[in-house]
């Protein structure tokens, strides 16, 4: 699950410059959150159909420029099935930056993000937890489903604010908010491969250094 040197897509966006830096992201969340479509609609700027094979996100590298530094931008797609909870941490190791994704239409996924995620995260993290970006996925379902099964603004910023994570939303069927969703979380990389090596863990209790 290491990240791959060269795009494993047709993506349109450009690879990275030699002696780049490396900033690595992962992608996590609930099954049916929609992880790869959104890592797709930034990597080829289009939307997955059911039938397409998405193992081929797994892992890639682009080309980004922060504030005129040239980033290679590592985007690992994980795998939120049960079955792969032993396996998916191995992609943990030398993280900047999570983002960490729930669908807009089920309010199970946010809850999971605290009852799932988080535990998974700082289990592994050790001393050293990376910045964390929520990402609501799929507000296109806003306008087709009851208000009642849908997640709001509000809640899933009230979920970023206890956990200490940045909040966006976006679609990746219609692609909007899906640049400022990887911007924001590169722009988090960059500056966390700043950080010193360790930094203290305070998920709603003591620091621990």
């Amino acid at each position: 699950m290491e990240c791959a040197s060269v795009l494993k897509s047709n993506s349109t966006r450009p690879p990275p410059q030699e002696g780049s830096r490396a900033v690595k992201l992962v992608v996590l969340g609930d099954d049916g959150a929609g992880k790869t479509s959104l890592v797709a609609a930034y990597a080829d700027k289009r939307f997955l159909n059911d039938d397409e094979r998405k193992d081929i996100y797994d892992a890639f590298s682009v080309g980004v420029d922060i504030e005129g530094k040239a980033i290679d931008f590592r985007v690992n797609d994980t795998v939120g099935e049960e079955g792969y909870d032993r396996l998916r941490p191995l992609v943990y190791p030398g993280t900047h930056v999570m983002i960490l994704v729930y669908s807009a239409g089920s309010p199970d996924s946010l809850r999971n993000v605290q009852t799932k995620w988080l535990p998974e995260i700082d289990h592994h993290a050790s001393i050293r937890v990376p910045p964390l970006v929520l990402v609501a996925n799929k507000t296109d379902l806003r306008g087709d489903h009851d208000k009642e099964t849908l997640v709001t603004t509000e809640q899933g910023k009230k979920v970023a604010r206890k956990i200490g994570a940045e909040h966006l939303e976006c679609s990746a069927k219609t692609g909007e908010g899906v640049e400022a969703v990887f911007d924001v979380a590169c722009r988090l990389g960059v500056g966390e491969s700043d950080r010193p090596t360790l930094r203290p863990i305070c998920r709603g209790g003591p620091c621990i250094i």
